[in-house]
Parts: C-alpha cells; sequence; structure tokens
C-alpha cells in the first residue's frame, strides 16, 4: 500500500534498483528478464527495514518486497528452491513491528460475529501512506500458525495498538486464542467522546477529517443480504488494496484524534477509563453467560401469577373490571 495523501494502492511491477541485505550485502531481489526472483538466505536475523532501500520509489519497492514474498503466485514472479517466503517474510515483517512505538492494526473476516467468524486477513501500519496485509488461509490449522508468527507483536506491552471498533478485533484475536495486550488506541471510541452526536463510522470520519473517500466493501462482496460474499471471493490484490487502506485511514485518525484528546482535557478519560472498560466488555461479551433455564421458566409463572393478583385486587379495590392495559 503506497502513497501519502492520494492513497495510491499498487503492486508494482518493477524496480529502481536490486533490494540488499546490508549484512551480507548479497541481493535478495533480482530483476531479469522482467521477472524478480528471491535468494534464500539463512540469516536468520535479517531486519527488514526502510534503510535497505533508497531511490525514489522507496515506498514502492518496500510495499511490492513484501507482498510478493508473502506468497503472490502469478506468472510474473518465482520464488527460488521452493523455500517459504512467505512465511520468512512475515517473521521479517513482526520483528519491523516490534520496532515501533505505535501500530495501527485491522482485521478482515468473513463475518460480523465474533464469535463464529474465520479470519481472511491482516493489515498493519505504523507510518502515513505504508501498509501491509497479510492474506490468512482458510485452512485453519495454517490460520492458527500464521497468527502464532504475530502472536508477539500481538502480545508485546510496550506497543501502542491503534484499531477502529478495536473491540471486535480484540474478540476474533481471542477466539484464535491470541490476547491484545498493552495499551490500545480506538479510533471509534477516541472520536465518541470528541463528538458524541456525530456518526462515527470509519468512512465517514475519513471523509470528514481527512477528505478521502475509502473504498467501501459493497463495492467488492455487494450489498447486505444473503447473496453478499466475502473478501475471500476477491482478488488478493483487491483484498490488499482494501483492507491496507482500511489500517492507513485508521492510523492517520489516531494522529488526528490523540492529540484533541489532551486539547479537550478527556484524554484521561480516555485511557483510563474507556479504554480499560473496552476490555472488560470484550471479555464479558466472549466469555457469555450462564443460564439456569428451569429457574428463569418458574420465574416466568411465578410472575405471572403475581400479575394476576395484582389485577384482581385492583378490580376489588375500585369496585369494577376495566382494561388494565
Amino acid at each position: 500500500k503506497s502513497g501519502n495523501s492520494s492513497f495510491k494502492s499498487s503492486i508494482v511491477v518493477q524496480a529502481v534498483r536490486p533490494v540488499f541485505n546490508t549484512a551480507y550485502e548479497t541481493p535478495l531481489l533480482n530483476l531479469n528478464d522482467n521477472k524478480f526472483s528471491f535468494d534464500y538466505t539463512e540469516n536468520e536475523n535479517l531486519v527488514f527495514n526502510e534503510r535497505q532501500f533508497s531511490g525514489k520509489n522507496l515506498i514502492d519497492v518496500i510495499s511490492f518486497y513484501v507482498y510478493t514474498i508473502l506468497g503472490y503466485d502469478g506468472d510474473s514472479f518465482k520464488v527460488k528452491g521452493g523455500q517459504p517466503w512467505f512465511e520468512k517474510a512475515q517473521k521479517i515483517l513482526v520483528k519491523n513491528l516490534l520496532a515501533q512505538k505505535v501500530v495501527c492494526f485491522d482485521t478482515e473476516t468473513t463475518s460480523l460475529n465474533e464469535m463464529e467468524t474465520e479470519l481472511i486477513g491482516m493489515s498493519f501500519c505504523y507510518r502515513k501512506g505504508l501498509a501491509y496485509y497479510i492474506p490468512i488461509s482458510e485452512n485453519q490449522e495454517e490460520a492458527k500458525k500464521t497468527l502464532e508468527i504475530f502472536r508477539p507483536f500481538f502480545e508485546k506491552k510496550e506497543i501502542l495498538k491503534i484499531a477502529h471498533n478495536l473491540k471486535f478485533d480484540y474478540k476474533v484475536l481471542k477466539h484464535y486464542g491470541v490476547e491484545v495486550e498493552g495499551a490500545i488506541f480506538d479510533t471509534m471510541i477516541a472520536h465518541y467522546l470528541l463528538n458524541p452526536d456525530g456518526r462515527h463510522g470509519m468512512d465517514y470520519l475519513s471523509e470528514i477529517y481527512l477528505n478521502y473517500k475509502p473504498v467501501s466493501i459493497e463495492s467488492l462482496i455487494g450489498k447486505k443480504g444473503k447473496n453478499q460474499g466475502t473478501l475471500r471471493d476477491v482478488s488478493l490484490e483487491e483484498q490488499t488494496n482494501y483492507a491496507a487502506e482500511d489500517a492507513d485511514v485508521t492510523f492517520q485518525l489516531y494522529e488526528i484524534f490523540a492529540p484533541q484528546l489532551k486539547k479537550e482535557g478527556v484524554e484521561d478519560l480516555f485511557y483510563h477509563i474507556e479504554m480499560p472498560l473496552m476490555r472488560v466488555l470484550a471479555k464479558m461479551e466472549f466469555a457469555g453467560i450462564s443460564l439456569d433455564e428451569n429457574w428463569l421458566i418458574q420465574e416466568s409463572k411465578d410472575l405471572e401469577n403475581d400479575l394476576k393478583n395484582l389485577e384482581t385486587k385492583i378490580f376489588e379495590l375500585c369496585g369494577e373490571e376495566f382494561n388494565m392495559n
């Protein structure tokens, strides 16, 4: 996902120069006959960061590099030696995320029912105009393996984690056994404190505060109803554009709302009341409640009898019957 104010998102098909592993000065990305290939390295400590790249299309090269080695299998790309580059790339990205102080994340799912939904993908953004999308396998065992790779990020308490309607993402990840630890920032709740009577949807806030209209989910999967699809029904490129945009927009909203919370004097309320409460509510909703059905049935009968006795007493006091309703 590349671009700044324009939110341009694209799959880059050419690099301005080879990408180098600075530790060994060996090319990781080669351009031969308009085809990209990747040289395998045993360097498990490889750190992926912007300093490894140069040129005016810096962000495009980074985005292309990560997108491709996450598993793009188009005709133009080839992974040498069958090495698991998609997993290595995820680990490299996690190392990069762990080095950040503030990261926005978003989950894409098959439905809005957090207890039954499946993850389709996750996106991350820690700088305006730069976002990463991680597609998740439909195979739930493979999906759990991917979540395990990203567990250190979600559980690192020193990173402020941002999301819009974070309670949803919190429960989705908890369903996969991953806890979102540390400080959190929900841009939806932040805007509620700043403008309680306003609308709080991300698309609306983007138009108001960023003067940008994001891609609507309905334009990709159809209108709500029984025939609506999921992001799994669209291409990986469309998934990437949509999900990366969501993370980027939310990160930019955070940059606007965070200082406003302090300016309006509601920063303490947000961090010490609203965010802890969000976690409590999420855990309560996730755990659910236990019902004593037999007691409830009997209680219903007892209440019905009490109402009938009260009705009879009222009629006696009034000397006549009438419509109590």
